[in-house]
């Protein structure tokens, strides 16, 4: 796990938590220290059999330093307990307003993925220039100021898929399309559009996650006219249907779905449920076919 701390004005490190299968904590400390300034959003990737963040942020104030032009960084470790800061970059922009997103392709090269207003920028590789000198690829969807929350993830085939919530007026909802090898067509998440219902916008990364034995999975708050959120859909890309998670209707006031692929072939999805108080989680089984039970933890209110 890492995480953005400000230790006190212009200084912070990224902190890094690594734990053991039983939960306990194996070591706690810094991947990166005392820098001006961090977005707080990172992506941790696979590295081989070691870990990669993806970040953005300016080490200092010093406009000739290659890692204050606020690109897309990154450190690697071997195990999670030391960091190495690499002298490079995975983008050639260097302006950004939407949170990071990574993953790798089936060699293990990084995929970085961070927008700007209505465009998505995403590359491929880490260039050994700051800023990189390949140019970033893109693409747009709707009108201007629309994609935000962006989320990568790679397909058991190689397949890599970004996933968005679009803020256009007129299509409003979640959206996913394949950006690599090639960009393919996008298409809305089922039950997903909010035009002209209550705002459900994550505010936050997507929930996506591509599950071990092959399929990319979504997971997204329904909204209705007087709620943002009736309940979670479970969604293969792809599929015509979707599944409904249980455990997650009846609560006006969900926040911060997310997801994660879990043992042999499982899809864990989690939320906040702030009606209620409680941290939800739910699994399913080894086919996704069908769900297990609902966790809940009580958390102090977000």
């Amino acid at each position: 796990m890492v995480w953005v701390r400000n230790n006190k004005a212009n200084d912070y490190d990224i902190r890094s938590t690594t734990f053991a299968l039983t939960g306990a904590v194996v070591h706690n400390g810094a991947a990166l220290s005392h820098w001006l300034n961090f977005d707080q959003s990172l992506a941790l990737v696979p590295d081989g059999t070691g870990m990669r963040i993806v970040f953005t942020g300016g080490q200092d104030a010093n406009n000739s330093n290659k890692f204050s032009l606020g690109a897309l960084y990154t450190a690697t470790s071997a195990n999670g307990s030391s960091w190495a800061l690499v002298h490079g970059s995975l983008s050639s922009h260097t302006v950004f307003n939407q949170s990071i997103a990574a993953t790798t392709r089936l060699d293990g090269t990084p995929v970085a993925a961070e927008g700007l207003n209505g465009t998505s920028y995403f590359h491929v590789g880490v260039d050994a220039a700051i800023p990189a000198a390949t140019a970033d690829q893109t693409f747009t969807h709707g009108s201007a100021f629309s994609i935000g929350n962006e989320s990568v993830a790679r397909d058991k085939n190689g397949t890599v898929y970004a996933a968005w919530y679009e803020g256009s007026n007129t299509a409003q909802g979640y959206w996913v399309r394949s950006i690599l090898p090639s960009l393919g067509a996008a298409s809305l998440a089922p039950h997903s559009k909010d035009v002209g219902l209550a705002d459900n916008e994550p505010r936050g990364a997507v929930a996506l996650a591509a599950r071990t034995g092959g399929g990319v999975y979504l997971a997204y708050c329904v909204a209705s006219k007087t709620a943002p959120c009736t309940h979670i859909d479970l969604w293969k890309v792809g599929a015509s249907t979707v599944k409904v998670v249980p455990g997650s209707a009846g609560s006006h006031d969900v926040r911060h779905v997310t997801i994660a692929a879990g043992a042999k072939g499982r899809i864990v999805v989690g939320w906040y449920d702030q009606t209620k108080g409680v941290v939800k989680v739910v699994r399913t089984n080894t086919h996704a076919t069908a769900w297990g039970v609902v966790r809940r933890s009580s958390h102090p209110s977000l």
